[in-house]
C-alpha cells in the first residue's frame, strides 16, 4: 500500500539551522501539466558487460566537463556516454583502495574519492593529486563527502564527522554539537545571506551547522526510525528519507512526512526533476516518482534492473541515473516510448501495428493480439495457433478488424479470430488493405491480388495481368487506382482496373520493394530492401540511399509527419528526413541528406525494426507514429516536436599512456624524448544520441589533414619526431556537422643525439674512423677481390636455384594446407589459427571480435534435386559473395564444413557485424540461384548465425564460447524459420 501524506500546515517555516535569520516558506511540488506517465519512459541498463567495474552502483556524480562517474567496491569509473574507463590501485598510483564507496565533485571540478579502509583521495587530470590516509582518520570507513565552496571537504565516517581544509583534518564530536560519532549522509545548502550551512545524519538525528559548531535537531521521527538520506530541493528546502519508507521535508526543526511507502525497504536515495517531481529510490521496492498527490512506480517487473535503488542523478542533459544492486540504469523521457515485455506483451516481437479509431492493434510473434489505448496494453486473446500466424492487419472503415496469416483471411470477433471466406483461403496473406472507394484488396505470397468491392471479387495475376507474388504494400493513387509493391516489383492498377509492372527494365533499381508512400506533390516514394528510398515520378525511378546520407539501404515503413518529413524504419533504428531534402538530392540539386537518426538513446530499446509487411508502421489515431520493432512497438507521441541532432559534445583529453605509462595532464603536454608509442585516449561526454557520436582528429605539425576514428576514442602515434604540436580535436552526430575542436599543445623534446651539436660531433668522428679502416683495408681487399668475386658467384647461383625451388615447394604446401580446394576460401583449420590471433590481439586492445556462420537453407535438398555439380557450383557462389562483402585485409572468410561458411571480423562491433551479415543474406537471395525445393523460397537463401565479444581473458574457452554462440544464432536463425540473421 502506497499513501500520500498532506501535512496541513500553510505558510511553515524551514530550520535551517538554530540561530538563522528570516525562515523561508515550504512549498510543496506542483504536479506538472505535461508529465508523461512512467510507462512511456526509456530505460537503458548498463552492466559489467558495457564496461563498468561492477554492477554493484552506490554512487554517481558529474563533473563540469559533463562526464559522469559511479563508484563501485572494484575502483570507480567515467563515462563519456558511450564508452566506460575503469580506474582502480593498478591503473591509478597513489590509489591505496578499490572500495569506493562514495565521490563529490570540487569546487574546482576534481574528483574526491572516499573508500572503506583506503581513506580519502582527490583526482586531478588523470592522477592522484591529494591523499587523506585511513591512518589520519577516526575511522577508515568513508561513508560520504561534501566538497564547499571554499575547497575544503566534509567527510562523514562511522566514527564521526570530520573537515579537511587546508592540508590538516578538524573532526567534530559532542563538544561541538555533534552528538553521535555514527555519521551518515551529508549535504551542503548554500542560501543567500546566510552563507553555506552543512547538513549531517548523526545517529537519529540531523546536525546542522559549519566550522564553528553545529546544532542538533532531533526531527520527531519514531523511536525505531533512523533518517537515512538527504535531498535539497529547488526551492530550497531539505528532504529526508528514513528507514521506514518515508519522505517529507523539514519543517521548524521536524521531519513531516509527505510520502509513506509501505514495505518498500530503506529510503536510499532522493532527486528533484526540473519539473519539480521528486525521485524516491528504495531499498526493495525500486524506484518511484511523486507529483503532488501522484505516486508512480518502476521495478523489476517493468523493466528496473534491480529494486533496491543505491543512487540516483540527473545529468545536465535531462537524463536521469540510477545506481542499483545490478547495473546502472538511464531512465529518459524520450522521444520514443516503447510498449514491450515490461507492459505484458510475451513475447514482445511486434509484426504487425494498425490504427483504429481511437487504438492501436499490435500482433505479435506467437503472443497473440493487444490493443494500446494511448496509456497501457490490453492483451485481446491468449495465444492460440490462429493468433500466432497472424502477420498482417487491417481496420476497415466499418471498425472491423481484419487479419491475414498462412492459411488465410479471419475477422476479428470479440475474443477471437474467426475465417472469412475468401479466394486467399489456404494461401498466405501478406498485406490487407482498403482502397479510398471502400474496396478490399488482398495480397499473397503466390497467390496474386484480389479485390472486392461488395460483390464478386476481380483477380490479378495468376494468369491475369503481370506476375504479382510476395505483395508487401498497398497505397492509394491520387488519380484513382492503387500501387502496390512486392518482390516483383511496383505495379500499377489505375481507376479503371489495368495493370502496368514496372521492374528493372523500368529502371527501378531493386524489386523488393517493401513501403510506399505518395506525397502531396504526385511523386511516389518506395522503400526498398537493398536500395534506400526510391522516388518515382514523370516515370522515372532515383534511388536516394548510404552514399547520400541515408541510414540504410533497407526501408520498412514510409510514415509522413505534418512538418513536411519522412520516417523511415529500417534493420538499425528509425530515421527522419525532410522531403524538401530529399526531392534535392532527387533531382542533383544536393549530394547528401541531413537525417535524424534515432537509436537507443532516443528509447529505442532494440532499434531493430520489423518489415515486410503493410503493418511495419503506421500513423496512430493521435497524430504520432508507430513503428513495429523486435522489441516492442515503438511510438512517436509528438513528432512535429522531435528536433535534428543538437550541437555536437566538446571533446577532451582524458587520457595519455607513453609505451604503456600513464602521463598527467595539464593545458601543455610534453612527452618523454625516448617515447615510441603514445596512445591518447579522449572523451566526448553526452548521453544524447551517444552512440552515434563520432571523433576526428589532426596533428597540426605532423598531418594537416583531418583523420576519422568514428566511434572509437584512442589514438595512437608512433615515434613522433621532436618538435612542437598541437593536437586538435572535434566531435560530429551525423557525419556533418564537427563541432569546435579542442586544441592540446604537444611538445617532444630532442634527446642528446638528435641534438646539432651531437650530430655534427658523430659526423666527424664517422669520418676520420672511416678514412683510417679504408686505408686499411684497401690493399687486403683488392687483394681478395678476384677470388671472392669468382667463389661468390658460384655460390650465389647455387643458392639463387635451391633458394627459388624451396619457395615454389612452401608456397605450394602453404597454400594446400591453408585453402579449401573447392572453393579457394580458407579452409577450418586456417580460421581456427586466425581466430586464436585475432583473439590475443582483441585481449590486449579491448577491441570487439565478431563471427559469422553462415549455412545454405535446405542444402541436402538442393544436392538431392539439382545434383552434385550444381551443389558445387552454389557454393563457389556463396564463395564470391563472402569474397565480395568482406572486403578488409583483416577479415577472414572460410568453409566450415559441408555447406557451412564462416566470417571472422576482427575489430567489428555486434551492429556493424549485422549490418554485414545482413548484406550477405541479402546479397545471397538477390543471386537469385533456383531452388525449387526450397521450404523458404524459390531461390537459394543462406541462414545467418552472429556473435560478438569483447575478449577479457582465457583464450581457448573464449573462442570456444564464440564459435558456440554464433552457431547457437545460427541454430535460432534455422529454427525461426531461415534466411535470416540472428545474433
Amino acid at each position: 500500500m502506497i499513501r500520500v501524506l498532506r501535512s496541513g500546515i500553510a505558510g511553515c517555516l524551514v530550520l535551517l539551522f538554530a540561530t538563522a535569520g528570516p525562515a523561508k516558506p515550504v512549498v510543496p511540488p506542483e504536479a506538472p501539466t505535461s508529465l508523461r506517465p512512467l510507462a512511456a519512459y526509456s530505460l537503458q541498463t548498463f552492466t559489467t558487460r558495457d564496461g563498468l567495474p561492477l554492477n554493484y552502483v552506490p554512487e554517481i556524480v558529474q563533473d563540469p566537463r559533463g562526464f559522469l562517474w559511479f563508484g563501485s567496491a572494484e575502483g570507480f569509473s567515467r563515462f563519456d556516454g558511450s564508452h566506460f574507463e575503469w580506474m582502480n590501485r593498478r591503473t591509478l598510483p597513489g590509489l591505496t583502495s578499490d572500495n569506493v564507496g562514495t565521490l563529490a565533485i570540487a569546487a574546482d571540478g576534481s574528483l574526491w574519492i572516499g573508500t572503506a579502509g583506503g581513506g580519502v583521495f582527490r583526482l586531478q587530470e588523470g592522477r592522484i593529486v591529494e591523499a587523506i590516509p585511513a591512518s589520519a582518520l577516526p575511522n577508515p570507513e568513508v561513508v560520504d563527502l561534501a566538497p564547499s565552496a571554499d575547497g575544503s571537504l566534509w567527510i562523514s565516517l562511522r566514527g564521526g564527522l570530520c573537515r579537511w581544509a587546508d592540508s590538516s583534518l578538524t573532526c567534530f564530536g559532542r563538544e561541538s554539537g555533534v552528538l553521535d560519532p555514527w555519521t551518515g549522509d551529508l549535504l551542503v545548502s548554500r542560501v543567500p545571506g546566510l552563507g553555506e550551512r552543512l547538513w549531517a545524519i548523526v545517529g537519529n538525528r540531523l546536525a546542522v551547522g559549519g566550522p564553528h559548531g553545529f546544532e542538533t535537531l532531533s526531527l520527531g521521527l519514531e523511536p525505531t526510525e533512523l533518517p537515512e538520506t538527504l535531498a535539497l530541493a529547488p526551492d530550497g528546502v531539505v528532504w529526508l528519507g528514513t528507514s521506514s519508507s518515508r519522505v517529507g521535508r523539514l519543517v521548524d526543526g521536524t521531519f513531516v512526512a509527505e510520502v509513506e511507502l509501505d514495505a518498500a525497504g530503506r529510503i536510499m536515495a532522493l532527486a528533484f526533476d526540473d519539473q519539480g517531481a521528486l525521485w524516491i529510490g528504495t531499498g526493495g521496492a525500486g524506484l518511484f516518482r511523486w507529483h503532488a498527490e501522484t505516486i508512480e512506480q518502476l521495478s523489476v517487473a517493468n523493466g528496473l534492473s534491480n529494486d533496491r535503488v543505491l543512487s540516483l542523478l540527473f545529468d545536465r542533459e535531462g537524463f536521469l541515473w540510477a545506481g542499483t544492486f545490478a547495473g546502472l540504469v538511464r531512465i529518459d523521457d524520450s522521444l520514443f516510448s516503447v510498449y514491450d515485455r515490461r507492459h505484458g506483451m510475451t513475447p514482445d516481437t511486434v509484426v504487425g501495428v494498425t490504427a483504429g479509431p481511437d487504438e492501436l492493434f499490435v500482433a505479435t510473434d506467437g503472443g497473440g493480439l493487444f490493443r494500446f489505448d494511448g496509456f497501457g496494453l490490453e492483451r485481446l486473446s491468449d495465444p492460440t495457433e490462429a493468433d500466432q500466424q497472424v502477420r498482417s492487419l487491417l481496420v476497415r472503415s466499418d471498425g472491423s478488424l481484419w487479419g491475414g496469416s498462412r492459411t488465410g483471411v479471419q475477422r476479428w470477433d470479440r475474443d477471437r479470430w474467426r475465417p472469412v471466406p475468401t479466394p486467399a483461403d489456404q494461401a498466405r496473406v501478406t498485406a490487407l488493405f482498403e482502397d479510398s472507394e471502400g474496396c478490399l484488396w488482398i495480397g499473397m505470397t503466390q497467390s496474386g491480388v484480389h479485390r472486392s468491392c461488395g460483390e464478386g471479387w476481380q483477380t490479378w495475376g495468376e494468369g491475369h495481368g503481370p506476375r504479382l507474388s510476395g505483395v508487401y504494400t498497398f497505397v492509394n493513387r491520387s488519380a484513382g487506382g492503387v500501387w502496390i509493391g512486392g518482390r516483383d516489383g511496383l505495379v500499377q492498377i489505375d481507376a479503371e482496373g489495368e495493370a502496368t509492372l514496372y521492374g528493372l527494365d523500368s529502371g527501378l533499381p531493386d524489386l523488393l520493394v517493401t513501403a510506399l508512400h505518395e506525397d502531396p506533390e504526385g511523386a511516389l516514394w518506395l522503400g526498398t530492401v537493398n536500395a534506400g528510398l526510391v522516388r518515382f515520378l514523370h516515370d522515372r525511378f532515383v534511388a536516394i540511399d548510404e552514399t547520400s546520407g541515408l541510414p540504410s539501404n533497407t526501408v520498412w515503413a514510409i510514415l509522413p509527419d505534418t512538418n513536411g518529413h519522412l520516417w523511415l524504419s529500417s534493420n538499425y533504428g528509425v530515421s527522419r528526413v525532410a522531403t524538401e531534402e530529399l526531392t534535392a538530392v532527387a533531382e542533383g540539386r544536393s549530394s547528401r541528406l541531413n537525417a535524424a537518426r534515432y537509436g537507443p538513446s532516443e528509447g529505442l530499446i532494440d532499434p531493430e525494426c520489423v518489415g515486410g509487411s503493410i503493418n511495419a508502421g503506421t500513423l496512430t489515431p493521435s497524430g504520432g507514429l508507430a513503428f513495429a520493432t523486435s522489441r516492442g512497438v515503438a511510438i512517436v507521441e509528438e513528432p512535429e516536436a522531435a528536433a535534428f541532432d543538437p550541437a555536437p559534445p566538446e571533446v577532451f583529453v582524458t587520457k595519455v599512456t607513453v609505451d604503456g605509462r600513464r602521463l598527467p595532464l595539464g593545458p601543455q603536454l610534453e612527452l618523454p624524448p625516448q617515447g615510441r608509442r603514445v596512445v591518447v585516449t579522449a572523451g566526448a561526454p553526452t548521453a544524447v544520441s551517444a552512440q552515434r557520436v563520432q571523433l576526428r582528429y589532426r596533428l597540426i605539425g605532423f598531418e594537416e589533414a583531418w583523420q576519422i576514428v568514428g566511434t572509437e576514442r584512442q589514438i595512437t602515434f608512433t615515434n613522433l619526431p621532436p618538435g612542437g604540436y598541437e593536437l586538435e580535436l572535434a566531435a560530429t552526430r551525423d557525419g556533418r556537422s564537427w563541432g569546435k575542436p579542442s586544441i592540446l599543445a604537444v611538445s617532444v623534446p630532442a634527446r642528446w643525439y638528435q641534438r646539432l651539436e651531437a650530430k655534427t660531433l658523430a659526423i666527424l668522428l664517422l669520418v676520420t674512423a672511416f678514412t683510417l679502416f679504408y686505408r686499411l683495408r684497401l690493399r687486403e681487399l683488392r687483394r681478395r677481390e678476384a677470388e671472392l668475386a669468382a667463389m661468390v658467384a658460384e655460390r650465389t647461383e647455387a643458392l639463387r636455384l635451391a633458394n627459388d625451388e624451396l619457395e615454389r615447394r612452401n608456397q605450394q604446401l602453404a597454400h594446400l594446407s591453408t585453402r579449401d580446394p573447392l572453393t579457394g576460401l580458407a579452409n577450418r583449420r586456417r580460421l581456427e589459427s586466425a581466430l586464436a590471433t585475432e583473439w590475443r590481439r582483441a585481449t590486449r586492445h579491448r577491441h570487439p571480435l565478431s563471427l559469422l556462420m553462415v549455412d545454405v537453407d535446405e542444402f541436402k535438398a538442393y544436392n538431392d534435386s539439382q545434383g552434385h555439380p550444381a551443389g558445387d557450383s552454389c557454393l563457389r557462389d556463396l564463395a564470391e559473395v563472402l569474397r565480395a562483402v568482406s572486403q578488409r585485409s583483416a577479415d577472414v572468410v572460410a568453409r566450415y564444413g559441408g555447406e557451412e561458411f564462416a566470417v571472422l571480423l576482427p575489430e567489428t562491433a555486434r551492429e556493424d557485424a549485422r549490418h554485414l551479415a545482413e548484406r550477405i543474406r541479402v546479397e545471397v537471395q538477390a543471386r537469385a540461384i533456383p531452388h525449387p525445393e526450397s521450404p523458404v523460397g524459390s531461390v537459394v537463401t543462406v541462414s545467418v548465425g552472429l556473435a560478438s565479444i569483447v575478449p577479457d581473458g582465457g583464450a581457448h574457452e573464449g573462442q570456444a564460447t564464440l564459435v558456440e554462440a554464433a552457431d547457437q544464432a545460427l541454430y535460432r536463425a534455422k529454427r525461426q524459420g531461415r534466411n535470416r540473421v540472428v545474433g
